[in-house]
This record gives structure tokens, C-alpha cells and sequence, in this order.
């Protein structure tokens, strides 16, 4: 299948590698490159792959995004358009609208930064398609191989939310782990002791739930940002009664930031 990929940062790479050892034909476009979006057009799918940084307030910046479909619509692209970049929900519909003589969908992914091209091939628990076309989920979810584990097909909302749904709980748990960790401190308990023994009841997985004095905040270039621009989704949502998330992310400036190898520091 001939596949094209608009970014190769993390997660670009990830996909760029990951189909390339699946056998597809992969054609890419990046900015640092000396290419241009033609390099992309013949091709049955375009994976974008750009970064949705926070811009003004925090919110999520869509304009590089838009910018590639913009394009892709002016050279009047026939193939599947799959945004892989996070997005504030709705925004593909929104796409769908603007510009439809395109074929979208959006496909989150969900890649660890310091472990992206391991996770794409070796660890893709769940492939999730936003879209309302058959068709259109079946070309992608055949375009992954035998990677996913699971497959979902959901509506492109959904699936933006599902994206945003997992960094903030990945935020939360984090921060929950942290609150409990300064408890232990002050009753000189083990949380590490205490954290292993939960995780034997079966009610819940072994991820994101380590906190030591090494071991404290969330930091690198998804958690911080996704969890800002859900705050700012409740306040256009006229949700600002809702506060769990606000203090999330407000507890979380409390500790200091970890940063794995591998992994970027939020600008």
C-alpha cells in the first residue's frame, strides 16, 4: 500500500518506520526535508503527523494542521486524509466541512515519546479510527497489519475526546500518586510498599502510579499541553463548575518535573 506522512517528528518516525517494516511503499513530506506536499499525493493514505503545540491561553494550536489540509485539498487529493495530531474535539468535523472534497478521519495515537517507534509496532494495544465510513476504517485498520491488538471504529469527536481521555488520566494518576506520596512523607510510610500492595487487589494497572523523590511530576510535550486544553474545552464547554481537571494540572506545579530520557521538556 503506498502510505504518505506529513511531520516526522516522534511520532511521524514512529509511523514512518512501522509501515515501512509492514512492506508499504511510504512517501514523506517534512518541512526540515527538501520536499513539498506533492511528494505526498500519490499515495491511498496521508497520515498527519504535525505538532498541535499550546498556543495563546494554552489552547491547542490547529494551524499547521489545517495548513496541510488546505494544501492537500488545493492539489485536490483523492485518497484517505488521517490526522494523527492531537485536536481539539470537533475540529475534524469541522475539517470535514471546510473542506469536503476531502476524505477525513482522525486516528489518535497513543505512542509513549521516549519509547514511540517500540510502542507503534510492539505495544499498539488499540487502533481507534474516527469515522463514519466503513470504508474508510477498513483501508486504515488494513494499512496497520497485524500491530494493533485492538481495532474501534468511532466518530471523529469520539475519537479526539478518546486522545484527550487518556493523556489527562495518565495526568491524573500521576498527580494522584503524588498527593499520596507526600502523605506517606509525612506518616514515614512506604508508597511504593503501599502502591504494590493495592495493585494486587486487580483494581487497577501498574502505570503511571510511581512516585520517589526521583520520580515526581508529569512533564515532556503531551501530558502538560492536553491537560491545559481540556481546561480550556470545560470553560467553551460552559463547564467551569467541573474542577478536578483544573487541579490536575495545578498540583502538578507543585512537583518538580520528571523527565525520562528520551523525552522533551513543554517550551
Amino acid at each position: 500500500m503506498k502510505l504518505g506522512i506529513v511531520g516526522l517528528g516522534v511520532v511521524g518516525t514512529a509511523n514512518q518506520k512501522g509501515f515501512e517494516a509492514l512492506g508499504h511503499d511510504i512517501k514523506c513530506h517534512d518541512i526540515k526535508m527538501k520536499t513539498t506536499i506533492q511528494d505526498v499525493l500519490d499515495t491511498e493514505i496521508v497520515f498527519i503527523c504535525v505538532p498541535t503545540p499550546s498556543g495563546i491561553y494554552d489552547r491547542c494550536d490547529t494551524t499547521v494542521v489545517e495548513s496541510v489540509i488546505r494544501d492537500l485539498s488545493t492539489q485536490k487529493y483523492k485518497g484517505i486524509v488521517a490526522i494523527r495530531s492531537s485536536t481539539v474535539p470537533g475540529f475534524t468535523n469541522k475539517m470535514i466541512k471546510k473542506y469536503n472534497t476531502l476524505t477525513l478521519a482522525f486516528v489518535p495515537e497513543f505512542l509513549k515519546e521516549r519509547c514511540a517507534d517500540e510502542d507503534f509496532t510492539e505495544n499498539h494495544t488499540l487502533l481507534a479510527v474516527g469515522t463514519e465510513d466503513k470504508r474508510v476504517y477498513q483501508k486504515i485498520v488494513d494499512a496497520h497489519g497485524h500491530y494493533p491488538k485492538n481495532v474501534v471504529r468511532l466518530s471523529a469527536t469520539e475519537a479526539e475526546v478518546l486522545k484527550y481521555f487518556n493523556n489527562v488520566y495518565a495526568a491524573l494518576r500521576v498527580t494522584f500518586a503524588n498527593n499520596f506520596f507526600e502523605i506517606c512523607q509525612k506518616l514515614d510510610c512506604d508508597y511504593t510498599a503501599i502502591k504494590d500492595a493495592y495493585i494486587k487487589t486487580g483494581k487497577a494497572v501498574d502505570m503511571y502510579l510511581d512516585a520517589s523523590p526521583e520520580l515526581r511530576g508529569y512533564s515532556g510535550m503531551c501530558l502538560p499541553k492536553d491537560t491545559k486544553a481540556i481546561i480550556n474545552l470545560l470553560e467553551d464547554l460552559n463547564l467551569n463548575h467541573l474542577t478536578l481537571i483544573k487541579s490536575i494540572d495545578e498540583d502538578n506545579n507543585q512537583f518538580r518535573k520528571t523527565v525520562f530520557n528520551g523525552m522533551r521538556e513543554e517550551e
